[in-house]
């Protein structure tokens, strides 16, 4: 279950930049050494240095990710950037189903109401954190019918949480 946080946009971008940091120099310790060994070792193998080069930087990603994944995912300067990744994610597989949550919004169906405005407000907050403004007046006139309708039925409008259970019920309408 996703949920909806308060977080600052000036210190969310300041601890994502700090955690791409130090994840880029991780990748850059382990890439180099790696394509230029990658060459050295295996020269005898291959005749295209290229395909050596990319071979070695490309094992030098998958470290970093398990390096990442292990040991950073729950450190304190990583929660910004995983939080991120998590309403990314979030938002991704509403997306994949917003057409057909318009759809049976517009006939009244509760629980496609609830699931699109989590999604109105994921996407605002992420385009409030990335400091895109001008991506969020498109969804303005899409956002007040939803809040009128939603109003109509007395529901709450802070639709904060996200189970991906729910929007199994809407992939193959």
């Amino acid at each position: 279950m996703f949920r909806i946080e308060k977080i600052d946009p000036k210190i969310f971008r300041q601890k994502t930049r700090k955690a791409s940091f130090i994840i880029i120099a991780i990748f850059v310790t382990f890439a180099l050494p790696l394509s230029y060994f990658t060459q050295i070792f295996f020269s005898n193998f291959s005749i295209n240095p290229y395909l050596l080069n990319f071979s070695g930087a490309l094992l030098g990603l998958f470290i970093t990710f398990w390096i990442v994944k292990v040991f950073f995912a729950d450190k304190e300067w990583m929660k910004e950037a995983m939080y991120s990744w998590q309403l990314k994610r979030s938002l991704a597989r509403l997306y994949n189903i917003v057409e057909t949550l318009k759809e049976k919004a517009h006939n009244k169906d509760i629980q496609a109401m609830k699931l699109l405005r989590f999604y109105h407000l994921a996407l605002e907050q992420m385009y409030n954190l990335e400091n895109n403004n001008h991506a969020s007046i498109e969804l303005i006139a899409e956002k007040q019918e939803l809040i009128e309708n939603m109003q109509q039925l007395n529901l709450d409008l802070n639709q904060i949480t996200f189970d991906k259970k729910l929007i199994n019920n809407y992939k193959n309408s």
